[in-house]
Parts: C-alpha cells; structure tokens; sequence
C-alpha cells in the first residue's frame, strides 16, 4: 500500500496506527 495511491482517508489511518 503506498501513500501516493492510498486516499486522504486511509493516509490518516495509517497515521493513526503509526503512531499510536
């Protein structure tokens, strides 16, 4: 999954999971 193809949604996700 890379950031450029994922959406502004899933970006946020996945920042989500890093830091928590």
């Amino acid at each position: 999954m890379s950031a450029e193809n994922a959406q502004p949604v899933d970006v946020i996700r996945v920042g989500s999971r890093k830091s928590e």
